[in-house]
């Protein structure tokens, strides 16, 4: 933990990040006690119920030792379940009377981010923001951490595993 002087785990309330979180919270209450993690959730508006309450109560219960980024913004948003349109926008302001429920209070929106246009789909976002914290940070080295089974997936698979992942530490996946 010496070799970065910040940290970003990437937490979505699912089981792989949820777990993933739960290990570094762990060890930074028994072993580094006073070291902040960075956690960035991208809030999607239209989630289940139980994954926003279960997101809600683990960042709060652990606002002791988090920094959390939770955003908010109209990116493009991959979806299947329309013949018209390939893509949707979660927050999307002009549709503000069909959110699903209101906007989370602390949540950054894309007016806090002078990268944000209307062409990024969420991944693109996603890479942008972590370089955006870390010159936010004036960070020298920040560990970015993204919990992944690779056993549920071919894709998921090859992200990891790929001769083609350049984002590897020490020669490390």
């Amino acid at each position: 933990m010496e070799q970065f002087n910040k940290f970003l785990l990437s937490f979505s309330g699912g089981k792989d990040s949820g777990v993933l979180l739960n290990l570094c919270l762990d060890y930074i209450r028994r072993r580094q006690p006073g070291r902040r993690l960075g956690v960035f959730h991208i809030d999607y508006e239209m989630q289940y119920r139980e994954t926003i309450d279960y997101v809600d109560r683990v960042l709060a219960s652990n606002a002791d030792v988090l920094d959390v980024y939770r955003v908010c913004v109209p990116c493009k948003v991959s979806t299947c379940t329309s013949m018209f349109q390939n893509y949707w926008r979660p927050w999307e302001p002009s549709k503000r009377e069909l959110w699903v429920r209101p906007l989370p209070a602390e949540a950054y929106t894309q007016d806090d981010f002078d990268f944000f246009d209307d062409t990024l789909w969420d991944y693109e976002f996603q890479i942008r923001f972590t370089e955006w914290l870390h010159r936010r940070n004036r960070a020298g080295r920040t560990c970015c951490l993204i919990g992944i089974r690779s056993q549920e997936s071919l894709n998921r698979w090859r992200t990891v595993h790929s001769d083609r992942n350049y984002k590897k530490y020490k020669g490390l996946q």
